[in-house]
């Protein structure tokens, strides 16, 4: 007997607000330590950069063992990652070590990696895109306290063990991920999602096999998820430092990327709601001018708390593509055979631009300038709006909007 959809999709949202939490201390943390231990100050940025660069490359194959052997023994692996990832960390601040806090970071990059599959998961067991976007909605709504709870623990644990100065915030990552690896013992599978015939169908050949119009939604899904993701990660990472080159102190900047974070989240049941309510090609539209306003504002405006808001906004406008593009990934692989693979490619693309977007922020601040990347982001988006706008009129872009 199978657990209910709402205890299933409890476990999920737990989930997805344990790892939250344990990645923003990582995100709030990772870069000062960095600094601190490596002697090359040149490398500084590198253990953060290797968990998105691990998660680009786990994710694809995260999706495929998933495939195989269930969700639930994905989630349980991913999180014993991410319990050894803190693990490590914490022992290379005691022995001092920079090679070992890499290890220990690219280990959270794993856990990142079957993390980012929580939203999809919820969706498993709905059969329309009203459910879909409302499970991943609520799913990735946990972040909502992650945002304020993971800075909060990273402050706790900063001084933590005597003489150790940091080392008691990746204990407490450790902790969160070992709660998760608890947590995921009660995740219950599908049937039919762990017992898949046949080996070939975990492939990327279902792009030949299924219909052209689930295809066509399939690739906007891809484009909307990589999109948001590209755009948001370069704005997020150079905004701080525009501002801080201001003359801003730290401590409104980490009000920012809270601020940011909280809108990242909390805006999961207007997306959904949006989603449902206008259809794929609407919700997308909007979180394009969102975006689009965004870029315009920062070309406009130089003053803090104007570059505060469109922050803000620009949390806002993630999650409506992100829960958009989500909910039409689910939707255009109706077949859960095809659903590994096709999942798989889809995450391993937006986990590579979200790379090539947080390793390009600072470089093209440096060499572009500020207003240069924020027109690019401009001509990003409205050449995403020509396409969309080509798609309604040219073919339904879902399996359900005109």
């Amino acid at each position: 007997m199978f657990r209910t959809s709402r205890y299933r999709l409890a476990i999920l949202f737990l989930g997805q607000l344990l790892f939250t939490a344990a990645f923003s201390i990582d995100l709030t943390l990772t870069g000062v330590v960095g600094y601190q231990l490596t002697p090359d100050k040149t490398f500084a940025t590198l253990p953060y950069s290797l968990i998105t660069l691990v998660a680009c490359l786990t994710t694809f194959f995260a999706s495929i063992l998933m495939g195989r052997l269930g969700r639930r023994a994905g989630f349980i692996l991913g999180a014993l990652a991410g319990a050894i990832g803190g693990l490590t960390s914490f022992q290379a601040l005691a022995t001092h070590s920079f090679p070992l806090f890499c290890c220990g970071t690219a280990a959270v990059g794993v856990f990142q990696a079957f993390a980012q599959y929580y939203r999809l998961a919820a969706a498993d067991d709905t059969t329309t895109d009203t459910a879909r976007a409302r499970s991943i909605a609520t799913v990735l709504s946990g972040g909502v306290i992650a945002s304020l709870l993971g800075p909060f623990l990273a402050y706790l644990g900063d001084d933590l063990i005597p003489g150790l100065p940091h080392s008691g915030a990746y204990l407490i990552v450790a902790a969160l991920a070992l709660l998760s690896v608890v947590l995921m013992f009660g995740l219950k599978d599908r049937p039919r999602q762990v017992h898949l015939q046949g080996r070939r169908k975990i492939s990327l050949h279902f792009l030949r096999q299924i219909p052209p119009r689930e295809r066509r939604s399939y690739l906007l899904a891809i484009a909307t998820n990589a999109l948001s993701y590209s755009v948001m990660m370069v704005l997020m990472s150079i905004t701080p430092i525009h501002i801080l080159q201001q003359g801003h102190d730290v401590d409104f900047v980490s009000e920012m990327m809270m601020a940011h974070l909280f809108a990242m989240f909390s805006s999961s049941p207007l997306s959904g709601w949006l989603y449902n309510r206008a259809g794929s090609s609407i919700a997308i539209m909007v979180g394009l001018v969102l975006i689009l306003g965004v870029a315009l504002l920062n070309v406009m405006f130089n003053n803090a708390y104007e570059l505060f808001f469109s922050l803000f906004l620009l949390g806002l406008a993630w999650n409506i593509l992100f829960v958009s593009g989500s909910t039409l990934l689910v939707a255009a692989i109706p077949h859960t055979e095809y659903r590994p693979g096709a999942q798989g490619l889809s995450e391993f693309v937006t986990a590579l631009c979200t790379a090539i977007g947080c390793f390009a922020g600072g470089v093209t601040l440096k060499g572009v300038g500020w207003e240069w990347i924020n027109y690019a982001a401009v001509g990003m988006v409205v050449l995403f709006m020509v396409a969309l706008f080509q798609a309604i009129f040219r073919h339904s872009p879902d399996r359900e909007d005109a």
